[in-house]
C-alpha cells in the first residue's frame, strides 16, 4: 500500500483530496489549521516551516508526496506568516524528500496565476511562455516553489515531479474567494474592462490531482484548466447575477465593505477579473492524458445551478 502524504490537508480541496485517497491507500495529512471538510486519516498539526515536520516526513517515508500547501491563505493567517508557510514551508519539505529516499513521486500545486495578467501579457499562455513582470504576493510564492522544484529535479532523477498550475477553482461548494465574490446577487466589476474567464470546475480540480499522484506520474509542468473561455460580463449573465460596473474609486471602496463583511477578494484575483486570462492545455490531454469533465461555460452552469 502506498503511503501518500498530503500537505494543506485542512483546506478544502486537499480535504476532498484525502477523502478519495484514503479508502485505498495510507495517507498522511499535515496541516497547521482546522479541517475544512471531515476525512478519516488523522490529521498531523505541523507548521511546515519547522524542523519538527522536516523529521516527521523523513520519519513517515512516504512513497508519493502531494504538496497542496500552496494556497493564498493571506486572508486566514496574514500575508506574511502565509508566505512563510509557502515558500519556507515548500523548501524544508523538498529539504526533507531528498534526505527521505522513500519517495518515488511528488505532485505540486501550483497556479495559472504564476503567469500573472495585464494588459501587456500575451493573449494564449502556454508552459513555456517566458514568466516574468510585476507579480502580487502570491504570483511571487507561486514562482519561489516552482524553482524549488526545477532546482530539486537533477539531483533526484528516480523520482517524478508533476506540476499542475491548476486554473481559477469555481464551484458551488469550494468556498474560494473568486466563487464566493462571482455568486453575489450584485458583483461589483470595474468600469470598462471585460475579463476572459478560463475556469476549472471543483470536481475537475479534484481529480486532477488525484489522477496526477496515482494515475499518470507524469514528469513535467501541465496547465489544467476547463475547454473555453467567457467573458465576465456574458458569466454573469449566464448566472443571472447583476455586473455593476464601477469606476475604480468606487470599485475599490465597496471592495473595502465586502471585505469588512468577510469577502476579501486577494490582488491576483481582483486583477485576473479585470484582464483575465487564457491558457494552452494541449500538454494536460497529450501528455498528462486528463480530461477536465466539464468545460469552463459547463463549470458556470453547474455553479451557478447549485446556488442561489
Amino acid at each position: 500500500m502506498e503511503r501518500v502524504l498530503v500537505t494543506g490537508a485542512a483546506s478544502w480541496i486537499g480535504g476532498r483530496v484525502v477523502q478519495e485517497l484514503e479508502p485505498h491507500h495510507e495517507v498522511i495529512a499535515v496541516d497547521e489549521l482546522e479541517p475544512r471538510l471531515a476525512f478519516a486519516a488523522r490529521l498531523h498539526r505541523y507548521s511546515m516551516d519547522s524542523l519538527d515536520f522536516a523529521q516527521f516526513v523523513v520519519d513517515r517515508k512516504p512513497t508519493t508526496v502531494i504538496h497542496l500547501q500552496t494556497l493564498d491563505r493571506s486572508a486566514e493567517i496574514g500575508a506574511t506568516r502565509s508566505r512563510s508557510g509557502a515558500v519556507l514551508g515548500a523548501q524544508a519539505l523538498f529539504g526533507a524528500i531528498e534526505r527521505v529516499g522513500s519517495v518515488r513521486h511528488v505532485v505540486v500545486k501550483s497556479d495559472t496565476a504564476i503567469y500573472s495578467t495585464g494588459p501587456r501579457h500575451a493573449s494564449v499562455l502556454s508552459e513555456s511562455t517566458r514568466i516574468g513582470g510585476r507579480a502580487t504576493r502570491y504570483e511571487r510564492n507561486l514562482r519561489d516553489i516552482e524553482v524549488f522544484v526545477t532546482n530539486l529535479r537533477p539531483s533526484m532523477p528516480e523520482v517524478s515531479f508533476t506540476v499542475l498550475r491548476l486554473g481559477p477553482i469555481f464551484g458551488p461548494t469550494v468556498g474560494n474567494p473568486i466563487s464566493r465574490y462571482l455568486t453575489l446577487p450584485v458583483v461589483p466589476t470595474l468600469m470598462g474592462f471585460d475579463g476572459r474567464m478560463q475556469l476549472l470546475y471543483e470536481d475537475d480540480a479534484v481529480h486532477a490531482v488525484v489522477f496526477a499522484s496515482q494515475e499518470a506520474k507524469a514528469d513535467g509542468l501541465f496547465n489544467v484548466a476547463g475547454d473555453g473561455m467567457v467573458y465576465l460580463s456574458r458569466m454573469l449573465r449566464m448566472g443571472r447575477r447583476i455586473g455593476q460596473p464601477l469606476p475604480a474609486p468606487l470599485l475599490r471602496q465597496a471592495r473595502r465593505l465586502l471585505g469588512i463583511s468577510g469577502l476579501q477578494l486577494p490582488e491576483h484575483t481582483a486583477n485576473l477579473l479585470k484582464y483575465g486570462r487564457y491558457v494552452t492545455t494541449d500538454r494536460m490531454t497529450r501528455d498528462l492524458k486528463f480530461h477536465p469533465a466539464h468545460t469552463t461555460r459547463q463549470a458556470i452552469e453547474r455553479t451557478y445551478g447549485g446556488r442561489t
